[in-house]
């Protein structure tokens, strides 16, 4: 794994969103691409996927949401062009590129993933679902998109959202199930009790 450019590429990767990303971008910034990235790699080592493997999901997941700093819809195209340019200026490979737009574009909500890698970076980047801080988490991705959407979503609306969200989201790979699976359902069962009191809440008034 070429440690030297992975480097390269988090410096990079930081320099942007430290100096273009917009006031907005609560939740997509510099911590969740961290966060990606690291359970990327640690899925990517349980799994026990190849040195060249584990090196274009590093890649990809730095990059994955780069184009927020440009727009929020479309954000994966924006990112891979940023990708593109950049590993082309380090004479990357371009069997290797392409793999790793691929990657990033995977990423895009429905998730379809059409092979282990791909797999890999969806559960990845959907990991905040199954970890213990995930009221932080929905709130800061909440108060991002009403900012964008320019609208205020009620607790119900939020709720109902976030249920249908979770009802539909898989993880792909059996490393991810093992390490988020459990949690998400714990998430699952309190944003439902939470939808219960919101409902009741509105109903009474």
């Amino acid at each position: 794994m070429n440690s030297e450019l992975i480097n390269k590429i988090q410096n990079y990767i930081t320099k942007i969103y430290k100096e273009k990303s917009p006031d907005e971008n609560i939740y997509h910034n510099i911590y969740h691409t961290t966060e990606v990235v690291n359970v990327a790699k640690e899925l990517g080592e349980t799994i026990g996927v190849t040195d060249d493997e584990l090196e274009a999901l590093i890649i990809a997941a730095w990059f994955h949401d780069v184009g927020y700093v440009e727009k929020c819809e479309g954000h994966e195209l924006a990112s891979s062009a940023i990708a593109r340019e950049f590993l082309e200026s380090q004479n990357y490979p371009e069997n290797k590129i392409q793999r790793i737009l691929e990657l990033i574009k995977v990423t895009r909500i429905p998730q379809r993933p059409k092979n282990l890698l791909q797999e890999i970076i969806c559960d990845a980047d959907l990991h905040h679902l199954g970890v213990k801080d995930f009221d932080v988490k929905g709130e800061m991705l909440r108060r991002e998109i009403e900012k964008y959407l320019n609208k205020e979503f009620s607790d119900v609306e939020w709720l109902r959202n976030n249920m249908m969200f979770f009802k539909h989201q898989e993880f792909f790979t059996q490393a991810g199930r093992d390490r988020f699976e459990v949690q998400k359902n714990i998430n699952f069962n309190k944003i439902k009790e939470k939808l219960q009191k919101a409902e009741k809440k509105k109903k009474d008034k």
